[in-house]
């Protein structure tokens, strides 16, 4: 028996398709991401509201009843949809899948379903390119009868592992440096220590996520705990801790908790997601340390193929994250809407995609020597 293709609203997840869904998150190796996941989503559908989560739409291919490509859409009005996940702080979207190397068969069937569903005009932001989903995705669009558009966007901030802690060691070596010279002016002074909260220790991250929320409201980014964004973080991290994924770490200097970081991770791929430092503490460089620091925790516990922190740019990551590949956002219209005075900016991009296309092999090929190149984005529309 073939696949079946159906488009799924959120009453029709239930638990045993959600584990199956995060399963598929978890599985798809260097391109494994916890924005990826039913934790994820599911966490925002309990805190965006219910105009929202009732908006959502999943295209769908299912074996049986297990999910084997999934497309978390919104509808915004008529035959206009755009990704799920809008206001939830989503740093990437990609299709759901399970694994590395995608099935062609799958994103068909997947882009066929979403013309059936009554979508017109589609916009995907955060495509990250390195991805070879992202490719095969415009392409069977294409074949569905859309017109395809991908333009830059911004940047992934990787850091691909070669070796263990020591190489890698190796590579940040200036970085370490800096940590250890904030180290060495704090030791003298006071006690400083790195407590942990996560699958190894026994010590619930519901109770690192406390201590974050109390260093967050001494942040430069202070927030409210009963904040929208906050709730969804600890509903992720409530979801997340039962498949042993996140990990809190807290620095403390003298006891009091003066940096904390939130990381994620699925499989061989470790996520940086969260982190707040007491903004009184930061000439003495205690999210500088706690960076360093909680990245030696993860590779004790075993070595990630990928450092992720996520896209975007500050002195930190950019320091952190050398190896960028691009973000891409993916718009598609049916054909038959698209005329001289529509979607002007889809038009600007037809110029945009053919260097797009070579920087993301170049990349790819460089960065990512085991992976399939995604297929080039084209000259234009289809």
């Amino acid at each position: 028996m073939g696949y079946e293709t159906s488009t799924l609203g959120r009453a029709d997840v239930d638990p045993q398709f959600a584990r199956a869904w995060d399963g598929l998150a978890a599985g798809r190796g260097l391109q494994a991401d916890v924005y990826d996941s039913h934790a994820w989503l599911a966490a925002w559908w309990d805190t965006a509201g219910r105009e929202r989560a009732d908006a959502v739409r999943i295209p769908a291919v299912l074996d049986g009843d297990r999910p084997r490509g999934l497309l978390p859409l919104a509808v915004v009005s008529g035959g206009r949809w755009e990704f799920a996940g809008r206001g939830g702080g989503r740093m990437r979207y990609r299709p759901v899948l399970g694994s590395e190397r995608p099935d062609e068969e799958v994103l068909g069937l997947l882009a066929d379903e979403v013309g059936r569903a009554g979508v017109r005009d589609l916009t995907l932001p955060r495509l990250p390119g390195r991805d070879p989903a992202t490719g095969m995705l415009a392409a069977a669009l294409r074949r569905a009868g859309f017109r395809v558009y991908l333009r830059e966007k911004s940047s992934d901030c990787l850091a691909l592992v070669e070796g263990g802690w020591e190489q890698h060691r190796r590579r940040f070596a200036g970085y370490e440096r800096s940590v250890r010279r904030f180290a060495n002016r704090l030791r003298p002074l006071w006690d400083v220590t790195l407590d942990e909260y996560g699958p190894t220790t026994g010590a619930s991250v519901l109770d690192g996520y406390r201590v974050y929320a109390d260093v967050l409201a001494r942040s430069w980014k202070a927030s409210s705990p009963a904040s929208r964004l906050a709730r969804h973080q600890l509903e992720l991290l409530r979801r997340g801790e039962a498949m042993g994924w996140p990990r809190v770490y807290v620095l403390r200097v003298a006891g009091v908790p003066a940096a904390v970081h939130i990381w994620f991770r699925l499989g061989s791929v470790a996520t940086w997601l969260e982190t707040a430092y007491d903004q009184r503490l930061s000439a003495l460089g205690p999210g500088t340390i706690l960076m360093w620091w909680s990245q030696e925790r993860i590779f004790r516990e075993s070595v990630p193929q990928v450092v992720d922190f996520i896209p975007g740019h500050n002195p930190q990551k950019d320091r952190l994250g050398p190896d960028r590949t691009p973000i891409v956002v993916l718009e598609a219209a049916r054909r038959t809407l698209v005329s001289g005075a529509t979607f002007p900016v889809r038009r600007q991009v037809r110029f945009v995609a053919p260097a797009l296309a070579l920087r993301v092999r170049r990349k790819l090929a460089g960065l990512w020597p085991s992976a399939a190149p995604a297929p080039a984005p084209g000259p234009g529309p289809a």
